[in-house]
């Protein structure tokens, strides 16, 4: 983190923490940077060598990352709903709430 000793031992616990999570990311980042483009061009030299059933729709199909949001196929869709509309109802019978009627 390039912190001086000094620095550390005077910091309070939630300014550390605050510090390691900044740190996280800033590697976080710089996965980032490296990683996109060599999927590029791994992508681009895929898509000119595949025969015409080899082809790849989006650079995910190649290879995910963590950071990348995961697509949801249709089939868990329902599976999903389901569970929105039961954590609903544990949330309206323990606290009250109410979501309004065009919420489904």
């Amino acid at each position: 983190m390039g912190w001086r000793p000094k620095d550390f031992w005077q910091a309070t616990i939630p300014e550390v923490f605050c510090a390691i999570n900044g740190d996280n990311a800033r590697q976080l980042e710089a996965m980032k940077i490296a990683w996109e483009p060599a999927r590029f061009v791994a992508y681009v030299t895929w898509q000119s060598q595949a025969g015409k059933g080899g082809k790849l729709k989006n650079l995910q199909q190649l290879m995910r990352f963590p950071w990348e949001k995961k697509i949801v196929q249709s089939g868990e869709v329902k599976e999903i709903m389901k569970s929105i509309k039961a954590f609903r109802k544990v949330v309206t019978e323990k606290w009250g709430l109410k979501y309004p009627d065009n919420y489904e």
